[in-house]
């Protein structure tokens, strides 16, 4: 399964998602919520359903597990499960030149996966004991107004921090943050998605 088609239907990726001790309905009825959401970007439907049911990738179900993680820890928080789909989901302008200027034109090469979350799997399919990436949710808060803000950043162990870290400026303060480590996440959903894959 370490193809990025959309083959998935969103049944298969709750069964690939899921805890051992999660009813499986349950995590349905949370994947599609994330679809309709925007939190997972639906991109295809199934021919073969009359219904028009939509088909998923291994890195839609990348980011189901990543939600699901955050749910998990009882972070049940609008604004960070958003900023953790928009940054798997997107390449930002840092992403391929850290270096760059605010007035360099952005450039995107032509052979770089679909988003950051297809390059993780592809990452870690090619090479799974020497892949590992941590996804880093930072919360700040204004100094002066109270003000608050999450955002996200990716690092890949021996390369480092993908792209540029988030600096919203000296009038904010961290206040906390939390670390998700993925190489667990990805090792069982690989395995998962391997055997759903091979029952059809």
């Amino acid at each position: 399964m370490d193809t990025l088609e959309y083959n998935l239907r969103v049944n298969e990726v709750a069964r690939a998602v899921m805890h051992p001790a999660d009813d499986h309905a349950e995590i349905v009825r949370k994947v599609r919520n994330f679809t309709s959401r925007g939190l997972i970007v639906t991109r295809h439907r199934d021919p073969n359903d009359k219904r028009g049911a939509y088909l998923l990738a291994a890195p839609d179900a990348l980011i189901a597990a990543i939600l699901l993680r955050l749910y998990d820890t009882g972070l049940h928080d609008k604004k960070a499960s958003e900023a953790v789909a928009i940054r798997l989901h997107t390449w930002n302008e840092y992403d391929f030149d850290p270096g760059r200027a605010e007035t360099d034109p952005i450039v995107i090469p032509e052979n770089a996966p679909r988003d950051p979350a297809a390059h993780i799997w592809e990452s870690f399919c090619a090479d799974p004991r020497g892949t590992q990436f941590n996804l880093t949710l930072r919360w700040w808060r204004n100094i002066d107004t109270g003000a608050r803000l999450c955002r996200t950043c990716l690092f890949k162990e021996g390369d480092g921090l993908l792209g540029k870290e988030y600096d919203p400026g000296p009038d904010w303060e961290i206040m906390s943050e939390l670390v998700i480590v993925m190489d667990k996440i990805l090792t069982d959903l690989r395995q998962r998605l391997n055997v759903i894959k091979k029952l059809n």
